[in-house]
């Protein structure tokens, strides 16, 4: 009996060493209310000043330039084939791979065999990492089934340095981030020479992405004028549009680049990336809450479900109610 004591003891330690490991690792927490920032705190030696590591929610935000694109005519609809923007590749596109669309590397329904974490090293590596991606086999048809595939959002960058002739940074600047009031960021290139789509390359200030759930959060709309298309807003935060995901919050859809899911009789939309980067955006509560943490750790997977199921509802039950 002594024995059953003191392992449980023992467990208990490690459980609470892990959880101080996570906390430990966060970087900034950013909360608007009402669009007024009602709490906003660093940790760990960040200041408001610092970028962090966005990860993947680089690819809501390609999601919403690839909506830009379209409002502007450079991109005739999602529903486009990707072969179109490739004709140099046109040897990849046999058969149904031709049938692969924008809407399907934006929802992760290409059908593109891509197995997770396990694919990126060599993704990285690639001296092409768009040809990398279209060289895989196709394992399902295209809008069949949903399996995230980071290779495919970075086509999504290829595709936007092609139909507007600047880098995916240049592009951003100009549709989003100066719109915005968004001057300090970075955006590393891939061995392409395109910025990355994937998720490893953008940092930007977590007020910024406080600037980007608010922006929608207002369906689009920045102090009177539509920055970015309702239509485009509406899809991307529409559930029936998503396909179920086993990432993020229980019962989560995924699709035009965003999350969305029920909580406590609320809608969340939502970005997210790997070691607990967030963008939540609660419509009914007039809310939306960032979150940064370090993400260079194997821990990061932890790291993100300690912040949804510990953290998230407290700070949903503090700020949540009408100001």
């Amino acid at each position: 009996m002594r024995q059953v004591a003191i392992l449980l003891m023992i467990a208990m330690i490690a459980a609470s060493c892990s959880s101080d490991q996570s906390e430990n690792n966060i970087y900034a927490l950013v909360i608007s209310k009402n669009n007024d920032i009602v709490e906003e705190t660093y940790y760990n030696g960040k200041s408001a000043n610092d970028l962090v590591d966005v990860q993947s929610v680089t690819k809501s935000i390609l999601s919403i330039l690839i909506g830009q694109a379209i409002d502007q005519g450079l991109i005739k609809s999602e529903d486009t084939p990707v072969y179109q923007y490739f004709p140099e590749e046109s040897e990849l596109f046999i058969d149904d791979k031709k049938r692969i669309t924008i809407k399907h590397l934006l929802n992760h329904t290409s059908g593109i065999n891509w197995k997770g974490y396990i694919e990126h090293q060599a993704f990285l590596k690639s001296e092409d990492p768009v040809r990398y991606t279209l060289k895989r086999e196709l394992e399902h048809q295209p809008g069949e089934k949903y399996n995230y595939n980071s290779g495919g959002t970075h086509i999504l960058s290829a595709i936007l340095s092609k139909v507007t002739g600047q880098s995916t940074l240049e592009y951003a600047n100009e549709v989003l981030f100066q719109p915005l009031g968004i001057n300090e960021m970075r955006w590393t290139k891939m061995n392409d020479g395109i910025c990355d789509g994937a998720g490893f390359g953008l940092s930007l200030r977590p007020r910024d992405l406080v600037s980007i759930g608010e922006l929608i959060l207002a369906q689009g709309n920045k102090d009177g004028h539509q920055l970015i298309n309702q239509e485009w807003i509406g899809k991307s935060t529409n559930q029936s549009l998503k396909k179920g995901t086993k990432w993020g919050l229980r019962k989560s859809k995924h699709g035009y680049g965003w999350y969305a899911a029920e909580y406590d009789g609320h809608e969340v939309i939502y970005a997210m990336g790997y070691g607990g980067q967030f963008i939540f955006v609660v419509p009914s509560k007039e809310l939306v809450i960032v979150c940064a943490h370090n993400v260079d750790t194997p821990d990061g997977i932890d790291q993100q479900v300690d912040f949804i199921v510990e953290t998230l509802p407290q700070l949903l039950s503090k700020y949540g109610d009408p100001k």
